[in-house]
């Protein structure tokens, strides 16, 4: 019997318009919350560092460096040094006491949630970060927001974890722990392209469960599911290769380094080819200051969850300490680059 396939033979178009769309109102909220906070009024006077702006409107500091590099992204600031200042337009259009104020105009832009969440962010100079995962932690399997979680974590992931499997990134690879694989999307992908491969999804135990039914209803060959905390429970063995898809984003570095040192210590070798680590992810520029989409993502991740849109330099210095090698990037697809690191 000719097995089932779900997403083989499919087009992917370049998906970042679609990203920018998804991401667009945190354009608009950030340049209305740098006015709501005083930023724009600093800088329209002087150059200033993050430290100084946060300092006089007294405001969460990194939080204020997401907002300084999102406006250099999107052409209305320039950094010097580690001072920031803001481009001639801005300084005309963007500022409430400049005779050009066109605030009039954003006026609408004030009132959206977008706006309100990076405000109380801005202000919140001992920052509340919600833990990822923890909103569906504790939820009971087939509850309403698991399945919207899932279902959103799938939409983001499927069409760039299709394009770099089709590349042969994971070529050669036997047994695949997909730590964080949230709905099996990548799972379904990897197993239709490379029907000899096993993946073994490692989430939630809820998340887990609704990703088995989603995988269900595509195909589950050679996928397999180990309900866990991540951080507190032991992994699945005898996994040649471990991936990360959207997830080391969620959280600050010691809890990245964290994540790499236990990949390091579960994935196995097969004969001469040593173990490998994947991360798929948006990444930063290495000053920081852009791609736009990525530094939005940034924001989001920093405001909401403590995490960071990180650059490939951070990600091989972060590998190196927890023992792999430099990170190669395999594959790219939209705003996204696929790296691939061998243990020592």
């Amino acid at each position: 019997m000719k097995r089932k396939t779900v997403f083989k033979g499919l087009r992917i178009p370049d998906d970042r318009r679609i990203q920018d769309l998804w991401i667009a109102p945190w354009a608009s909220a950030t340049v209305t919350a740098a006015i709501e906070t005083g930023i724009m009024e600093i800088l329209a006077k002087l150059a200033a560092t993050p430290q100084a702006l946060a300092k006089a409107n007294q405001l969460h500091e990194e939080s204020v460096v997401s907002v300084l590099r999102i406006l250099v992204a999107m052409g209305f600031a320039k950094q010097l040094g580690q001072k920031f200042h803001l481009t001639a337009d801005a300084q005309a259009y963007l500022v409430p006491s400049s005779t050009l104020s066109r605030l009039e105009e954003l006026s609408g832009h004030f009132k959206t949630k977008e706006h309100k969440f990076m405000v109380r962010k801005l202000k919140e100079t001992i920052p509340q970060y919600t833990t990822f995962g923890a909103l569906w932690k504790d939820q009971p399997q087939g509850n309403a927001f698991v399945q919207s979680a899932a279902r959103g974590m799938d939409s983001i992931i499927k069409a760039p974890a299709i394009a770099v499997i089709r590349t042969g990134a994971f070529k050669g690879v036997e047994h695949v722990l997909d730590v964080g694989g949230g709905s099996g999307a990548f799972a379904v992908a990897l197993t239709e392209q490379q029907p000899k491969t096993r993946v073994t999804v490692l989430d939630l135990p809820a998340m887990c469960e609704q990703a088995r039914q989603i995988v269900e209803s595509r195909s589950s060959h050679n996928i397999n599911f180990h309900p866990a905390d991540f951080f507190r429970d032991p992994w699945a063995e005898g996994c040649d290769a471990v991936f990360f898809s959207n997830v080391l984003h969620d959280w600050p570095e010691e809890q990245v380094q964290q994540l790499l040192d236990t990949s390091y210590d579960v994935l196995v070798d097969r004969g001469r080819r040593r173990g490998r680590i994947y991360i798929l992810e948006v990444l930063r520029q290495r000053n920081r200051n852009g791609p736009l989409m990525a530094t939005l993502f940034h924001m989001h991740m920093q405001m909401g969850f403590g995490g960071a849109q990180y650059t490939r330099s951070d990600f091989a210095r972060i590998l190196s300490k927890s023992g792999f090698g430099p990170p190669r990037v395999l594959a790219k697809f939209g705003y996204y680059s696929l790296l691939m690191a061998s243990k020592k």
